[in-house]
Formats: C-alpha cells, sequence, structure tokens
C-alpha cells in the first residue's frame, strides 16, 4: 500500500465518534502504518503471556497482584508520555488505546484507571476461578477494577450460603452432596457475562468464548474423567478451552514426546465454540463443591448429570494402575459417545490436578502455535493465588484429607521452578515474572466470613487477603520486580501501536470492516479486519480512489467492539 493511502486513511481521527478523542496521526511514519506482514523484529512479534493460577476464593488475591501491575503499568505509561511530548512529539492519551480514542463505557467505575490487560498481552490463560478471571479479562475486556468487583459480587451468592450437610462417612463409603448450588454459581456467571459482554449480545448465552481474530486470546483448563465407570479413582486428564482455532495433525489425544522432545498439544482442532460461561462453568466445578459438568463437545449442550450416590473407591491391581495413569495421560480418548453420534466429556475444575499452575500446559500449547508463525515469547506474567501446603488442622475429616491430597497434586511451585528454567534456555529466552506469595496464605479456596449474600458478607475473608497482599507488595524486591515488568509491557504496547496503527486499532477496539457495495464480490459476511486492507479493497475491487469517497466508505462500514452501559 502506497504512503499516500495512509496519509488519505489516517483523517479518519480526526473527529470524535465512538467516543474517540482529537488524535492527529498524521505526524507519525507512513512506513511505520503500513500492515506489510511481520519482521522478527517487529514488536508484535513478541506475544506477552498472562497466566493465573486457581484457588477458589482467592483468585480475588490473584486479582490485587494483577492491579497493583496495572498501577505500575500506569506509572510507566505516563512517563512514557512525558518523554515523547519532551522529544516535541503531539502527545494526547489518557489510556491504553492511545492513540486510539477510548469507546463509551469501557468501566463501569468512574475513577477506574483505562489501562487494560487486554492490551497488553496476547494470551492470557486461566485455571478453576482464574479461567473466570481470564474470560472476565480477555473475552469481556474488562479493566482489573472492574474484574475485582464482579468477582466480589459473584462470591457471595456463590460461597456464602454453603449447606450445612454436604458429606458423611461410614465404612469406606462416602455419601455425599456438593457443597454449594450449582445453581446459584451458574447464574451468577451468567449474571457477569450477559451485563459485560459486547453490546451485540443480549443473552446471557449468546456470546460465545471464542475470541474474535486480530485480539488477545483466551486459554482454560478443565479436567477431564477418563474414567466414567470408576467414579472415585481420581485419575484425570486436563483438557483445554482455546478461543481460536488450532489444528495439528495428531492421532487421538497423543501426549508422548515427539523426535525433538517436546508433546504434541492437546485436544486440537477447532476452537471452543460455545457459551463463555459454559466455558466458566466447566472450569470452576471444583469436586465436592460443585457438580461436574458433562458436556458435548460439538456445540456445548449441557447433558443432565447422572446422580452417584454411594462411592467407594476400587482395589487396582498394579497393572490395572499403570493401565488407567496411560489414559489419565491422554494416550487413549475416553469421551463418551451419545445418541445422535455426539461426543461428551465429564469435566470438572482443573484446578484440582496437574494444572492448577497453568503456565506449563500453556507453554506446550504456544510452542506449536508461534513456532508455525515466527514468533516469540516477550513477557511472561504468572499470578499464583498463595496457596497454602500445610497439614489439616483440628480433627481430620473426608474433606479435611481430600483437600490436602489436593493441594499435593495442585501444588503451583514446581510448575514455577520448571518455567524458570524455561525462560533462561537460550533457544527460548523470554522475561518471566511470578507474582505470589510462595509462603501462602491463612485462607481456604471457599472461606468466607462472614456467611450470607449482604452487604457486609466476605468482608473479613477479603480484609485478610488486602492486609497480607499490602505487606507483600511494598518489599523492596516486589516493588522492583513490579516496575520492570511493567516497563516492559509498555514498551511493547507503546513500540505496536506505532509500528502499524492499522494492526493497533484492530487490537485495541476490535474494529473490523463489512463492505455495503451491492456489487461487491465477496460474501455479505465477509469482513476485513484492517483499515490498510479494507482501503485496498475499495481499490482494486471497486475503484473507489477519492478521498472524500474512501472516507465516506470507511464511516459506513466501520463497526467495533461496544461495551455495554452499566444501565443495560
Amino acid at each position: 500500500m502506497e504512503s499516500s493511502d495512509i496519509a488519505e486513511s489516517s483523517t479518519r481521527w480526526k473527529g470524535k465518534k465512538h467516543g474517540e478523542d482529537d488524535v492527529d496521526l498524521s505526524n507519525l511514519d507512513p512506513s511505520q502504518r503500513i500492515n506489510s506482514g511481520m519482521s522478527e523484529n517487529s514488536a508484535w512479534a513478541k506475544q506477552n503471556i498472562l497466566t493465573f493460577d486457581g484457588g477458589g476464593i482467592r483468585g480475588y488475591y490473584s486479582l490485587l497482584h494483577l492491579q497493583k501491575l496495572m498501577e505500575y503499568v500506569e506509572h510507566a505509561e505516563k512517563k512514557a508520555q512525558d518523554e515523547a511530548k519532551g522529544n516535541g512529539e503531539r502527545v494526547k492519551e489518557h489510556s491504553s488505546f492511545a492513540p486510539c480514542g477510548e469507546p463509551r463505557h469501557v468501566s463501569h467505575y468512574p475513577s477506574c484507571p483505562r489501562y487494560l490487560p487486554c492490551h497488553y498481552f496476547d494470551y492470557i490463560g486461566g485455571t478453576s476461578t482464574g479461567a473466570l478471571i481470564t474470560i472476565m479479562l480477555a473475552r469481556l475486556r474488562m479493566p482489573v477494577k472492574d474484574c475485582i468487583e464482579e468477582y466480589k459480587g459473584l462470591a457471595g451468592p456463590v460461597f456464602g450460603n454453603p449447606r450445612t450437610f454436604h458429606q458423611v462417612g461410614k465404612r469406606g463409603v462416602i455419601f455425599r452432596k456438593n457443597k454449594f448450588s450449582t445453581t446459584s454459581l451458574e447464574l451468577a456467571i451468567k449474571d457477569v457475562v450477559r451485563r459485560r459482554g459486547e453490546i451485540a449480545n443480549d443473552q446471557d448465552d449468546a456470546m460465545l468464548f471464542s475470541t474474535p481474530k486480530g485480539l488477545c486470546r483466551a486459554i482454560a483448563f478443565a479436567n477431564r474423567d477418563v474414567l466414567r465407570d470408576s467414579p472415585g479413582v481420581g485419575l484425570q486428564a486436563p483438557w483445554i478451552f482455546r478461543s481460536y482455532d488450532h489444528y495439528h495433525k495428531i492421532n487421538g489425544h497423543d501426549r508422548r514426546p515427539t523426535a525433538d522432545g517436546t508433546t504434541k498439544p492437546r485436544n486440537p482442532g477447532q476452537g471452543t465454540r460455545f457459551a463463555a460461561w459454559k466455558v466458566a462453568r466447566a472450569a470452576t466445578a471444583a469436586p465436592m463443591y460443585f457438580k461436574a459438568l458433562e458436556i458435548a463437545l460439538d456445540d456445548g449442550e449441557i447433558l443432565p448429570t447422572r446422580r452417584t450416590t454411594t462411592l467407594k473407591a476400587p482395589q487396582l491391581s498394579r497393572t490395572q494402575t499403570s493401565n488407567l495413569q496411560q489414559k489419565a495421560n491422554g494416550i487413549e480418548n475416553t469421551s463418551r459417545q451419545v445418541p445422535g453420534n455426539r461426543i461428551t466429556a465429564m469435566l470438572t475444575d482443573g484446578g484440582f490436578g496437574r494444572v492448577n499452575n497453568p503456565s506449563e500446559e500453556v507453554l506446550l500449547e504456544l510452542r506449536f502455535i508461534l513456532k508455525k508463525r515466527h514468533k516469540r515469547i516477550g513477557t511472561w506474567v504468572s499470578i499464583g493465588t498463595a496457596r497454602a501446603m500445610s497439614a489439616p488442622d483440628g480433627r481430620p475429616n473426608i474433606l479435611k484429607l481430600a483437600k490436602k491430597g489436593i493441594e499435593m497434586v495442585g501444588d503451583p511451585e514446581p510448575v514455577h521452578e520448571r518455567m524458570l528454567e524455561e525462560s533462561q534456555r537460550e533457544d527460548n529466552e523470554f522475561l518471566y515474572y511470578r507474582f505470589n506469595e510462595p509462603n501462602g496464605l491463612s485462607v481456604d479456596m471457599d472461606e468466607w466470613k462472614p456467611r450470607g449474600s449482604g452487604g457486609n458478607s466476605g468482608s473479613q475473608t477479603m480484609q485478610v487477603m488486602d492486609n497480607a497482599f499490602a505487606t507483600w507488595a511494598n518489599r523492596v524486591e516486589v516493588v522492583k520486580k513490579f516496575e520492570q515488568c511493567a516497563e516492559e509491557l509498555v514498551k511493547t504496547r507503546r513500540a505496536r501501536a506505532k509500528e502499524s496503527i492499522s494492526r493497533w486499532e484492530r487490537y485495541a477496539l476490535g474494529k473490523f470492516y463489512v463492505c455495503t457495495k451491492n456489487d461487491c464480490p465477496y460474501d455479505p459476511d465477509e469482513t476485513w479486519h484492517y483499515r490498510t486492507n479494507f482501503i485496498q479493497h475499495l481499490k482494486s475491487d471497486h475503484g473507489i480512489i477519492g478521498p472524500s469517497d474512501i472516507e465516506n466508505m470507511l464511516d459506513e462500514c466501520e463497526y467495533l467492539w461496544e461495551y455495554k452501559s452499566p444501565k443495560l
């Protein structure tokens, strides 16, 4: 595309539209705005990753980490802005949308800083409540302040009213009910998605988990039961929900090492094509706390849960145990086939297993994706939930013993140590930051004090986490790590916006174009994700070359992500 094309299209920003500021992009070097492929030195070639551990209610603690990081990001952005002004550049910005204008209703809180994690990270992934946070940040594109408020609002109805009698043990047999209401969990998740989803989606189940191309991507994890006929054995394999397609030629769910020592991706193929709330529901279905979710993998239909009133762990031989472990490693596909040749999977909380810290699984996933696209990891941020590794206190019961066993399996620190080693490999070096209190926090994953769903519900529990975090975040070494991480994230964001404004407005605003010309040779639902490409289409396919004519078509054919008003 010629420089004059860009100069013409840059006038697109001179007026206020969709909440935009008066931003003049004409002072940018035209060559920097051309969306003409990607070199290995491109700022877009470095992919930034954000992952969240699972931890139940301690997901609030994770959000405090991210909120603090984004505060340092804001400081770094303002510092860079002052330096740009000092160099004589014309700068007017107050959010991570810059140099684009900020849309309406990004936050439902007037004082909330408009620096969004989805503008700094290319992939956001999580397990358990970390998966719910992932959906709010990557799919709903929310600021951290809004995520925190939604998280607190969700926790009260879900954790504030546990069942008084939910498990009784006698002679090795467990009679159980789930500790919390699954219906309350579903309704709470649906409510968040309904109110905070894109304005085009008015129904709670209308917004899919899949993310539009060119925007921040989401990854969520659950556990898939591999033994439907032997409940209680406890062998499970991770299941990955992708908001994007990942096609890879493999045989079934083979995870054995390849010739170069890597493993093959889990359940590859078309990305998850069902509602975001169902992904959140499956990812947070913690055993003993909420019902498992049996779901059709083609369209996300939820099947009625088959009740199990008594469970007794079977006695297994060494050979049987080995065979079952192979299934758990994903070598055998054990999904159930239901009438109509539909394949289903029984899914539970991924935090109750090997992917409680999902970083390693996300790394394996991205190795295949980035290698094929000549991209690499730039900055990786892993956020924990301060999981305490302590013995059950008081008289042990079935639930406490089960919790201890789950802690041992889901300990996130070994994964952190391996990630630290991976980040320092000469052939795969990247910046790695782990934000977590390794000594743990004295808050159980289901703690919510005081109980109930009133205005004071959970205030004591949250205060404990607030106080503990404030102490940890003020440590000199922690402050330094926050500052370094924020500077790297800001440097990449600003370099991207300067390198290609066409790509940036797609990434920041979700902007795309639909041609309205009656004689268009493309299908009516064809979209152009980048302004430069759409201008080229207008010129090549419709012979529109006049600057004013192009400007009018841009106005007529432009769409972008629209946030819902708090009143909707």
